[in-house]
């Protein structure tokens, strides 16, 4: 497995359909937005393994797990070490994250005077457009972040 880049062409078009499904509202729905955070933990998984997976199958393919495969390529971090304090921390993340958008998603009751408290006044937590999430990848000891 080789690494590819983004082609710089391509960029544009990226945007352009990430922002139209912004502007759609589909990112409002919570439904949708637990999906995306579970969807970054399948990927995880479905491009690795943990470390009990490889002893139930030692004869998997080395080039099947990119994640590991390159943190003992690059950091000569073993298979074990990297699935259990680099993979897995994230996918119990995104776990968690998606577990907690309903909370955070809650809106909020900002203290105001009395006289306006029958307006019920509410502070709406929405999506506010595109982002751009860059994974960064580190020699330190905590060389997978998103």
């Amino acid at each position: 497995m080789s690494l590819q880049y983004t082609p710089v062409k391509d960029i544009k078009s990226i945007h352009a359909a990430l922002k139209a499904t912004f502007q759609s509202a589909l990112t409002r729905d919570l439904k949708f937005r637990k999906q995306q955070l579970l969807g970054i933990a399948k990927m995880l998984q479905d491009n690795d393994e943990l470390f009990y997976k490889v002893r139930a199958s030692p004869d998997l393919s080395r080039s099947a797990h990119p994640f590991s495969q390159a943190l003992h390529e690059d950091l000569h971090k073993p298979r074990q070490e990297a699935a259990t304090q680099e993979l897995a921390p994230l996918i119990r993340g995104a776990i968690r994250a998606a577990q907690s958008v309903d909370e955070w998603a809650k809106p909020d009751e900002p203290p105001v005077e009395e006289w306006k408290k029958p307006l019920s006044p509410k502070i709406l937590k929405v999506p506010k457009g595109v982002a751009l999430i860059i994974a960064q990848v580190t020699i330190a000891s905590a060389p997978i972040r998103l």
